[in-house]
Order: structure tokens, then C-alpha cells, then sequence
């Protein structure tokens, strides 16, 4: 993570303001912001936000806004981040363009729900941020059965932390191989979870083949998680029909 961060770090210039949304921001950050000369502008520090049940409020360095509706418990640490960043240019629009935005704000295959009696989410986190973002989604959002995860990763990511950050909300997995050559043999992928004490685990030739065996597996009340990559999400939406 921080070796991530120092390349990221590698835009800041100096006397340029530089946003950064993550809560707990690794040490990075900061040092390479001072080294290069830059205004670190940092959540929880210069901007902030707090939510309620139905709306949330941001707080910025000059301005805030309240009554903000609640596009989705994980993109708020985006969106704050986003909102300083118009704050900054002079451009951060009232309450009522932003809710206006964030009431019509779909991304397909990030937190997708789809509704049934098996409820599917897809959702392309394919790094250890992104996937404890969906733990969070999946955790204020309860299933009253079980939770299938299918899963496929590329070999340039952190598999081991990806999974351990989502067993807590997995009952059962189904690791698939995907069309690329970037992919992480499944076998591995089931090898790590069986290191990790799973072992409820299944090893699928493709996604379609994962979401055809969950779709067998699951009952009412269940849900289906596909997540790791594009390459995992996409051909499942294709196989929902979506």
C-alpha cells in the first residue's frame, strides 16, 4: 500500500493542492506532499463529512452543504474528496444540484444490485480499498441466508488481503478462471482461500459457468456476489441479461 502510494504521489507538484479522500491514507502521502512542495489537503483534516439515516453533510475549508442525499455508504469518501475539489475551483454547486445528481447516479457493475429472490450484487473492486468499500456496502446491507461469492483475480493484484478482507461476509465461493491472460490461475485463488481455513470452496472453467452453478446453489433469501475485476463482472452481467 505504501509503495502504491508513492507512485500515485508522483503528480504532485509543487505549491499545487493535492486531495487525498482516503480516512487512513498511508504515511506516503504525506512525506511525498511535503517533498514535493505541495498542499496536502486531506480528509478528516481539511474536509470532512458525517451521515445520518437518510441524508449526510460535507464540510469543507470555506463552505458545507446539508441535506445531502445518500448515493451509497462506500462512494463517500470519493464524493467528499470530489467536493473539494470543486470547492478549490470555486465551482461546488447548491444542495439541490447535487441531489439532483446523486438521485440519478447508477454505475453499472460498481455495487450493482439486482433484485429477486436471490438478490445479485456486481461489483468490479479489484484492490484491497475497493473490496473493504464493498464489506461495508454488503455489511450495512444484510442477506437473510447465505452469501455466495464469485470471484476471479488479475496477477497484479493483492489476492491474499482481497480475500481475507471478505470472508467475514462470505458463506460459500466459487473461484473462476478468466479469459485473460492476466487472470490468477482459480486454482491458486482456491489454494490462498484454503490457507486462509476455507473450505467451502468450488473451482469454475469460466463465469458463466460460477453463475450458472450459484444460480443452482442459492434459494430465496440467498445473495450472489461477483467481484475482482472487470473480467469477472462483465461476463456475468452478460450471462444476467443485463
Amino acid at each position: 500500500r505504501e509503495e502504491i502510494a508513492r507512485e500515485k504521489a508522483g503528480i504532485m507538484r509543487i505549491d499545487a493542492p493535492v486531495i487525498c479522500a482516503d480516512p487512513d491514507p498511508p504515511a506516503a502521502i504525506s512525506e511525498c506532499a511535503v517533498s514535493a512542495g505541495s498542499k496536502l489537503i486531506q480528509l478528516g483534516m481539511d474536509f470532512h463529512y458525517s451521515t445520518g439515516t437518510e441524508c449526510w453533510l460535507w464540510e469543507g475549508q470555506w463552505e458545507a452543504r446539508s441535506g445531502l442525499t445518500l448515493p451509497g455508504q462506500s462512494h463517500l469518501d470519493n464524493i467528499a474528496g470530489a467536493l473539494a475539489a470543486l470547492e478549490l475551483l470555486g465551482w461546488l454547486p447548491d444542495v439541490t444540484t447535487l441531489n439532483r445528481v446523486f438521485d440519478s447516479w447508477k454505475l453499472s457493475g460498481r455495487l450493482q444490485v439486482v433484485p429477486g429472490e436471490v438478490e445479485w450484487w456486481l461489483d468490479v473492486a479489484h484492490n484491497e480499498g475497493s473490496v473493504r468499500a464493498l464489506v461495508r456496502a454488503l455489511t450495512h446491507n444484510p442477506e437473510s441466508g447465505n452469501c455466495i461469492c464469485i470471484i476471479g483475480l488479475l496477477a497484479d493484484k493483492p489476492a491474499a488481503a482481497m480475500l481475507t478482507a471478505l470472508l467475514p461476509c462470505v458463506t460459500e465461493w466459487i473461484v473462476v478462471a478468466l479469459d485473460t491472460s492476466r487472470a490468477i490461475p482459480a486454482t491458486e485463488i482456491a489454494d490462498e482461500l484454503y490457507r486462509q481455513g476455507v473450505r467451502k470452496v468450488s473451482v469454475m472453467h469460466s463465469v458463466a459457468a460460477g453463475c450458472a452453478v450459484a444460480r443452482a446453489r442459492s434459494k430465496a433469501g440467498d445473495r450472489v456476489v461477483v467481484t475482482g475485476s472487470f473480467h469477472t463482472v462483465g461476463p456475468a452481467m452478460a450471462w444476467l441479461g443485463l
